[in-house]
């Protein structure tokens, strides 16, 4: 009884910090809208004669900035405050949003998706790298997982709220409340007292040296930790199946299951109480389990949900896979935020989390480019369930290969 009484404790401290509190808020703010805006996207673009065609497009223009622009954002990152570039993000993602209601067509409507994915390729290493500077090491898991539950937690009720506005409203309404969201969270976060900058001296050594060298510093540090250079080569190679997931999802429970926007917007509801319930039992899976072995096997359980999901037509049955699988990408996507801010050092921690944003992003362009081309000749439920076992399978050998890799190599080279 004392135990829990003193993770209680312990939980409520991290509420007690300043910055954390504001970032947390911010952050639910902004999920809220984000979640919100999910659905209306989706649902946009589904309306289209050929929807495998418009998701792939929206999934490309999503993907793309992030492998063109993504390694020079983590040096920005690294070198300026990353709490400016957070506010700046948020708000000037806030006014793209709302001009999503005005655009006139869908040629417009792309565009201002591109300019909104480039702010959202310069938020993310910032925002990836940040918690490590409000608080320490020892609180780092309580705290990215209450964080993480905090987008979590808006995922509730903004996808639910989302198929009923633009089932009744369209989808101009909610890309006016995601806008609005993202500018309360930017506002906000200027309340923030900690910058996110390295030490001085550091900066100073930053300046005098070019972008191209600190990138190629970047993947030097990566390549010379073999655990973190296997763990984020893994994911670049699952990242192709993340890919065609984010686009087949969508597809199979509109075109298979025959869900109306108001039911689709209930299984994202679903998909966010699963994930959130996933950021509360997560500290406890931790102390018994390694960040390494809860990522490699919730990827494998990932996918064979996936697989099970394309399989199955019974609505009950299906809502509750979809719950299984917002669990699951909970754990993979928060312990990997752990793992990356546990074994960076904080000066690479921008240049870390951005390249491994790009590489992963490139891979996705692949699936999302096959899907795009031959989604229509072999069907969407099929493409499901091929790249369900395709992933199944190669986490299934990484895990063999782990066994002999971490026992060899040790977990982390100095």
């Amino acid at each position: 009884m004392s135990n829990k009484n003193f993770d209680l404790k312990e939980t409520w401290n991290i509420f007690k910090i300043k910055n954390f509190g504001i970032l947390f808020l911010g952050q639910f703010v902004s999920k809220m809208g984000s979640a919100i805006n999910t659905v209306g996207l989706s649902l946009y673009v589904l309306k289209f004669d050929n929807a495998l065609m418009g998701m792939g497009a929206l999934s490309l223009l999503l993907v793309i900035p992030w492998i063109i622009f993504g390694p020079y954002a983590g040096v920005l990152a690294d070198r300026h405050s990353k709490k400016t570039i957070i506010v700046l993000c948020d708000i000037a993602r806030g006014i793209l949003s709302i001009l999503l209601f005005f655009v006139p067509n869908i040629g417009l409507f792309y565009m201002v998706i591109l300019a909104l994915t480039m702010f959202d390729v310069l938020f993310s290493p910032a925002i990836g790298g940040y918690i490590s500077f409000v608080v320490s090491k020892d609180n780092i898991t309580k705290a990215n997982s209450l964080y993480s539950g905090a987008g979590e937690l808006a995922y509730l009720v903004g996808p639910a709220v989302g198929g009923f506005l633009v089932a009744t409203l369209g989808s101009g309404l909610v890309f006016v409340v995601n806008g609005i969201s993202f500018i309360v969270s930017g506002l906000s976060e200027l309340f923030i007292t900690e910058s996110g900058k390295v030490v001085k001296s550091d900066i100073e050594e930053k300046s005098k040296t070019s972008m191209k060298e600190e990138l190629v510093e970047g993947f030097r540090y990566i390549n010379r930790h073999r655990s973190l250079r296997f763990i984020i080569f893994f994911f670049a190679i699952a990242s192709a199946g993340f890919g065609g997931y984010s686009i087949l999802y969508s597809t199979v429970a509109i075109e298979h299951l025959h869900l109306s926007d108001q039911l689709y917007g209930l299984f994202s509801t679903v998909s966010g109480i699963g994930a959130f319930v996933g950021t509360l039992i997560l500290p406890c899976i931790l102390k018994k389990l390694s960040e390494i072995n809860v990522m490699l096997g919730g990827v494998g359980l990932y996918a064979m949900l996936y697989l099970i999901f394309a399989l199955v037509k019974w609505i009950p049955g299906n809502m509750a896979i979809v719950f299984l699988i917002g669990n699951l990408g909970s754990f993979i996507n928060v312990t990997y935020g752990i793992y990356l801010q546990k074994s960076v050092d904080q000066k690479y921690i921008g240049r870390v989390y951005s390249l491994d944003m790009s590489l992963s992003n490139f891979t996705m362009v692949f699936s999302i480019l096959f899907i795009t081309i031959f989604g229509a000749s072999f069907g969407s439920k099929n493409l499901l369930i091929t790249f369900s076992v395709v992933l199944f399978l190669i986490t299934l050998v990484t895990i063999l290969y782990e066994k002999y890799f971490i026992k060899k190599l040790g977990k982390q080279d100095s």
